[in-house]
């Protein structure tokens, strides 16, 4: 049993963690079921401002899913956290699953230790407990993270931690063709991490300033979003069914991050998917985005505003250098994070944990 708080194929975190290997899995022998919070109608309420006493409800529901898990959780050889049981400082429902003796296996890709609370949900903050992460982590039978900096806190409460980066589906996400008239500098995320977009604002402003015409700024996955300072700002909402293509509408990845503890734990996704579909990519040296780039070879690494503006400027001015570095860095995403290259080492990570 997987547990999380979304459905499938709603929360990317979810999506490029474990949802992309059920077949994979299945394909394995194992028999694969999602148990998930938060319906469609759930998620348009949640996440935005107000509605307390609808989130209340929610929250209710969450406990009676997870006391449904429970009840029916003898049926499965091993539960899989992602994140959290529940969305509250409570971990009775982790407590629980551990009585019942199954396996249990946690998973998480943020320093999720670190409080980090939407803008719709500020008022809500204080049922939020970071601390249960290390709790959890002393429960579990095996923890898998994405990188380095999240097993260097999760080795401090149980040894039994392994890094298993964010995978892409290579054969999914796949360069398409297009009609190039402008070239486009492109970020995609979401509203909650917006504001990594706009730390590098001033830089794309000079760029449109100094390339005119011959850029435009695209922001993929966010809706009835603007900016002044960027007057003729493309926004486009996420769309799953044709995320590749939304990806590939890009001409030039861009993730600027600030460095901060928060920062240091993530996964590096927005620049795989770039990457994937072979768009060359230009990354804040933070965490472990310095793992995934080779400054000049499969992509590019900027530390400040004037390296920013170099870098983007020599890709704008180069299409050769373009095509160079988006081959290089689909190469590196096929070889070291796609799901083909280490679907045998996740599906062995199962395998040990109800073997032993």
């Amino acid at each position: 049993m997987f547990i999380a708080s979304h459905r499938a194929d709603r929360a990317p975190s979810q999506r490029f963690r474990f949802e992309q290997y059920f077949q994979i899995l299945e394909n394995q022998g194992f028999s694969c079921t999602l148990s998930h919070l938060l319906s469609e109608r759930d998620d348009r309420i949640f996440y935005h401002n107000g509605f307390l006493l609808s989130k209340a409800l929610i929250g209710t529901k969450a406990y009676w899913i997870r006391a449904k898990d429970i009840i029916r959780i003898k049926k499965y050889d091993a539960v899989f956290i992602h994140r959290e049981a529940i969305m509250t400082r409570s971990i009775v429902f982790e407590k629980l699953l551990k009585a019942t003796g199954t396996k249990i296996i946690y998973d998480f890709d943020d320093p999720i230790w670190k409080k980090d609370v939407s803008n719709g949900n500020k008022l809500l903050s204080w049922f939020k407990n970071p601390n249960k992460v290390h709790k959890i982590i002393k429960l579990a039978d095996q923890i898998i993270v994405g990188n380095q900096y999240l097993e260097s806190y999760a080795k401090q409460f149980n040894n039994n931690t392994i890094v298993f980066p964010s995978t892409v589906d290579t054969t999914k996400f796949q360069p398409q063709n297009k009609v190039q008239n402008t070239i486009t500098i492109g970020w995609s995320g979401s509203l909650t991490t917006i504001v990594h977009f706009e730390t590098i604002i001033p830089v794309l402003k000079e760029l449109q300033n100094k390339f005119d015409k011959k850029i435009k700024i695209l922001v993929v996955g966010v809706s009835k979003y603007s900016h002044p300072e960027l007057p003729d700002l493309e926004v486009i909402p996420w769309q799953n069914e044709i995320e590749c293509e939304l990806i590939n509408k890009i001409d030039i990845g861009i993730m600027p991050l600030p460095q901060n503890e928060w920062t240091k734990g993530k996964c590096g996704m927005k620049g795989l998917l770039y990457m994937a579909v072979a768009k060359p990519t230009v990354m804040s040296p933070v965490g472990v985005n310095q793992d995934i780039i080779e400054d000049g070879v499969n992509g590019f690494l900027a530390n400040n505003d004037e390296q920013w503006k170099s870098k983007l400027s020599c890709l704008i001015e180069s299409e050769d250098l373009r095509i160079k570095l988006g081959n290089a860095g689909r190469n590196t995403v096929i070889q070291r994070f796609s799901t083909h290259a280490l679907s045998k080492q996740y599906v062995g990570i199962f395998n040990d944990i109800l073997n032993n």
